[in-house]
């Protein structure tokens, strides 16, 4: 399992996951729910880019790290971050639906993030629990990242 669909697959999600953040930081940045910003007096466009800065270098970093995915742990880990990236595309697309306006890096994450996440979670073996995991730390590991960001 070190090449193959699941080698372009994980390369795919990598690529797409890179342009959804681009979109992102074109568009001002990642938008934090309306509560969440009004307790953040200091958040700026600069906070914005450097969060989105740190989180692809962190999931790139995981990503390189889990590959080639020739052990089960490298396996979990992709799983993970397949997960995680999937619910952040599902995320936004229903942010956008309830704030009635496309976010930045929705289109991309639903249309290029979301079928790639999909696919590599299909190719590798016993990822759905992994893949639950990945969205449980999702929370934790960006509030980190903003924490590192601010």
């Amino acid at each position: 399992m070190t090449g193959g669909p699941t080698g372009f697959a994980a390369a795919l999600l990598a690529a797409a996951f890179l342009l959804q953040n681009a979109a992102e930081v074109r568009g001002g940045g990642p938008d934090l729910p309306a509560p969440v910003a009004a307790r953040l007096p200091g958040l700026t466009s600069r906070t914005r880019v450097v969060a989105v800065a740190l989180a692809s270098v962190v999931v790139c970093a995981a990503l390189a790290v889990a590959w080639p995915a020739d052990t089960r742990w490298r396996q979990a880990l992709l799983a993970m971050i397949a997960g995680a990236l999937a619910a952040n595309a599902v995320v936004q697309a229903a942010a956008s639906a309830v704030q009635r306006r496309v976010l930045p890096g929705t289109l991309t994450g639903a249309v290029l993030m979301l079928p790639a996440a999909v696919w590599l979670l299909a190719l590798l073996p016993g990822a759905r629990l992994w893949a639950m995991a990945g969205i449980a730390l999702t929370a934790p590991l960006l509030a980190v990242i903003w924490a590192l960001a601010w």
